[in-house]
């Protein structure tokens, strides 16, 4: 024979309790570039390096890059090698 539990059906019981206010975290591997970090990107692609070399050397990827060098108004050079005209 199995005995089960006795619930009350016109209790509410929560299940979790909320907290107080949810706690504001960033998915693992997402960080916020320092202003000193923005400045290095422009400086390196202005001196010639690709988005893709900058973004390897500085450990932020490619699309970061870009976005740095749109927002601060920095021309974007063509992909691939264009000198060969």
């Amino acid at each position: 024979m199995v005995v089960l539990a006795q619930t009350n059906p016109n209790t509410l019981t929560p299940l979790v309790t909320p907290s107080a206010r949810p706690t504001a975290t960033r998915p693992s591997g997402k960080r916020r570039l320092k202003q000193s970090e923005k400045n290095q990107i422009v400086q390196l692609y202005n001196s010639g390096m690709s988005t893709r070399a900058v973004a390897s050397q500085l450990q932020v990827s490619k699309t970061t890059v870009l976005g740095v060098l749109k927002h601060r108004g920095v021309e974007v050079r063509p992909r691939g090698r264009h000198d060969c005209i």
